[in-house]
């Protein structure tokens, strides 16, 4: 249902990645080619989007805070300082500002972006960046934030065996895992995101 729903919005996400990765005449109307080629001119495209974009990347990174905890009430003082230091030590540790710097960087490009936190025991493990083309969300979502939402996921690319092995894991019988592994090779979408 998300696929079909946001068909138009991916692949105007998908155009807007080529055009900033392979710039090229794609952008460039068959009439307008025509244009040009009658009055034999060649086909010349300046990549300002990749410099905008490279731009806009520079100053969220400049403008960029460390996490810092406030008190909020006198007696907390000592208590804000070590949650300031724990904050520290979790970007330091998931190196976030990586991760930040490109998700940023996919958001001003395809329009969306999302990340999982994996936490393990209580201890953050890491904080994994989803490809806006894995990435699927409620098509009636009106927040930008996707609060409203009533799913949001992402899908995955494995292994015939690791996807059996996943399933089975969730609980599944192998039968059960058999015939959803096997049912998954039998969709076909009209989306380059869903190829896989």
């Amino acid at each position: 249902r998300s696929e079909e729903a946001c068909t138009e919005a991916r692949k105007l996400a998908h155009r807007d990645r080529d055009w900033h990765d392979n710039f090229n005449d794609s952008q460039w109307s068959d009439d307008e080619k025509t244009i040009l080629k009658k009055r034999r001119q060649p086909i010349v495209t300046s990549n300002r989007i990749k410099r905008k974009i490279g731009f806009l990347c520079g100053m969220e990174q400049r403008q960029r805070s460390d996490p810092k905890a406030y008190p909020r009430k006198p007696d907390d003082e000592k208590s804000s300082s070590v949650v300031t230091d724990v904050l520290d030590f979790v970007e330091t540790e998931t190196r976030f500002d990586q991760t930040a710097s490109q998700s940023f960087r996919d958001l001003n490009i395809e329009g969306i972006e999302a990340a999982e936190v994996i936490v393990e025991n209580g201890d953050v493990v890491a904080v994994n960046i989803l490809q806006y083309d894995g990435f699927f969300y409620d098509p009636r979502s009106k927040k930008r934030d996707f609060s409203d939402a009533r799913y949001l996921g992402y899908q995955d690319w494995f292994d015939e065996d690791e996807a059996l092995d996943l399933c089975v894991g969730m609980g599944l019988s192998d039968e059960e895992a058999k015939v959803i592994v096997e049912s998954s090779f039998e969709n076909i979408s009209a989306d380059e995101g869903y190829e896989d």
